[in-house]
């Protein structure tokens, strides 16, 4: 996989095709310790997750577009879909469809078992051209800071207290620990 960053006006593709032992490099470990960076991640789990497994971790804040589009929507029981795709949707970006067709169109896919046993198709990234990936990669990056830019510019502090407020008051504490 590919650790893709954007900031405000640039996105930054990092692949270990384009730089071989880049998961291992001192100056990467050092990116990712920094304790004053926020991190901005679509379904930061999985990211995170990913990361681990080139043993990196987050140092910073981590921010979720998931987690800040349903605490926006006031949605805690997802009655929307909160893909990036959706997400990029319901605010007017272009998602790039065009690795999806590719991964359809080459029959890019692999059967895998799940923990029960049930057969599912995965799609094959590490298949698709490296360049289609880039601009893809990029583009979802780009989608996911601009997104959280319009979920932080709309939060408003006060009315995030008044939210709380309505979950924690005294009939309800017995459920805090």
């Amino acid at each position: 996989f590919a650790l893709i960053i954007a900031d405000h006006e640039a996105e930054y593709y990092f692949d270990e095709r384009y730089v071989p032992g880049f998961w291992s490099h001192p100056k990467l470990k050092e990116l990712c310790d920094g304790v004053l960076r926020c991190w901005i991640l679509q379904n930061a789990k999985f990211d995170m997750r990913m990361l681990g497994t080139k043993d990196l971790v987050l140092a910073g804040v981590t921010m979720d577009d998931t987690i800040a589009a349903r605490l926006r929507r006031n949605d805690y029981f997802q009655s929307q879909a909160y893909s990036l795709a959706e997400q990029a949707r319901r605010h007017g970006f272009a998602k790039d469809d065009r690795v999806a067709a590719w991964i359809k169109d080459n029959k890019a896919v692999e059967e895998r078992k799940d923990f029960f046993g049930n057969t599912y198709t995965s799609p094959r990234y590490d298949r698709v051209p490296l360049e289609l990936m880039e601009e893809y990669g990029c583009m979802d990056a780009r989608v996911t800071y601009d997104l959280f830019k319009i979920y932080i510019d709309a939060f408003d502090p006060e009315d995030a207290e008044r939210q709380i407020d309505l979950y924690v008051n005294e009939d309800n504490k017995e459920l805090a620990r």
